[in-house]
């Protein structure tokens, strides 16, 4: 048997370097938790060394990526979007999210998808190596910008992944290569309408993610507004992926998801009060804005709602 190889990484430029014990320790992994993984620690660390070669391309696509949503900005195409923040997946949580994706345990359901993934084809299987997220200040200026992203990138069935490895479509620079989806939880239907995109629901988590192909590599773009981005990020920190059954940590995070949602709502009934954003001249305007009492009200109702 080979011997087990130690994983060299460079967070932030500075190496570091793990036994397969202690990374496993650093991330609280379980011992076993390769066991019956078709791919063996070594092989996750010969994935490791060629991804640290090549991370840097992928930086540069994220990049690029960056700039062309930029530019759209300024060139008026999407007005929008309030800040943009990206990421290239770095070594450490590439190894960590192939090892969730290739354990064979019944309650893995994206095991058979990963079944395949080797160092030769991993960077098609993985379609989060670009990050990008694109925040809203209102919930209702999604449309806009998910008109944007369909129309800038071609948005076919015919390019959905179905087979990660015979997918892939090397001659074309720019699609959709999953289906859109809004992750969204009770009472939001209306303000993501199923005939427009695809529902996914959760208890408390709000996204719309769209999977798109970009020069040569694959990247999430998710849209969220500020206030849910808020949320996420603190949870994220706090839970994601290996604390998620902690019961205090769980409560928190619901009260929290719930408080954002408020925040949202409150945001609209700024929206709802201002007369220029109804685009009608002010004395029409004030006839027709809903009072102060209603919008009190209407707020009251959803933190009662939310049990805060």
């Amino acid at each position: 048997m080979e011997k087990p190889k130690s994983l060299v990484v460079y967070p932030g430029g500075k190496r570091e370097e793990y036994t397969m014990e202690e990374y496993f320790h650093k991330l609280n992994l379980a011992n076993d938790c390769l066991a019956g993984c078709h791919l063996s620690w070594n092989d996750l660390v010969a994935i490791a060394t060629d991804y640290t070669g090549l991370r840097h391309k992928v930086m540069q696509e994220e990049s690029d990526l960056v700039d062309m949503l930029q530019k759209a900005i300024r060139d008026n195409k999407v007005s929008v979007i309030h800040s943009i923040r990206s990421r290239t997946k770095d070594t450490t949580h590439l190894v960590e999210k192939i090892i969730r994706k290739i354990n064979p345990s019944c309650d893995n359901k994206s095991y058979f998808k990963y079944k395949d993934l080797t160092i030769n084809n991993y960077t098609l299987f993985i379609t989060d190596l670009i990050g990008v997220r694109l925040l809203l200040r209102y919930r209702r200026d999604w449309e806009a910008l998910h008109n944007f992203i369909i129309s800038e990138f071609e948005n076919k069935k015919g390019n959905y992944i179905s087979d990660y490895i015979k997918a892939y479509k090397p001659d074309k620079y720019k699609y959709i290569a999953e289906k859109p989806i809004a992750y969204i939880c009770n009472g939001d239907e209306n303000i993501y309408p199923k005939r427009i995109i695809d529902h996914g629901f959760g208890d408390r988590y709000r996204s719309i993610h769209y999977i798109i192909k970009f020069g040569v590599y694959y990247a999430e773009i998710q849209v969220r507004t500020i206030f849910q981005e808020g949320w996420s990020e603190i949870d994220h920190d706090n839970r994601y992926p290996y604390w998620l059954d902690d019961h205090s940590l769980d409560i928190f995070s619901k009260v929290f998801s719930k408080i954002s949602a408020v925040a949202d709502e409150m945001g609209d009934s700024f929206v709802k009060l201002h007369p220029e954003t109804q685009h009608k001249p002010c004395k029409e305007a004030e006839r027709n804005k809903p009072d102060s009492e209603t919008l009190t009200q209407s707020v009251k109702d959803s933190l009662i709602k939310s049990n805060l």
